[in-house]
């Protein structure tokens, strides 16, 4: 579980990176693909740990308001659900990075 939050962690950051240095695109876009990436493969390492045949992965945040504690947890199901969504915006993010970057020269 410290993979998936570490990646979403570092998704988070590409974005910030990207607005962090719009001032400098050609900097803004590789610290976004880079983060993106390392990211997305970060937060697919425990999906794809449970879709290998490992055991499920849950991580329980005891709080003080009522409904009890937080339990966060990757099952089989929701491990695809993670790869599909990851791949796709990897792939969407990669894709996207690219053709902006083709457009920006046209001006």
């Amino acid at each position: 579980m410290t993979f998936l939050f570490a990646g979403v962690l570092l998704l988070v950051a590409s974005g910030a990176a990207a607005v962090g240095f719009r001032r400098r695109p050609r900097l803004a876009e590789r610290a976004y693909l880079l983060l993106s990436v390392v990211g997305a493969a970060s937060a697919l390492v425990p999906a794809l740990r449970v879709l290998g045949g490992g055991a499920v992965e849950s991580v329980r945040i005891a709080t003080g308001v009522p409904g009890g504690p937080w339990v966060f947890a990757i099952d089989p199901l929701s491990a695809w659900f993670l790869l599909v969504i990851l791949g796709a915006g990897l792939a969407a993010s990669a894709y996207g990075t690219f053709y902006l970057a083709a457009e920006a020269e046209h001006g």
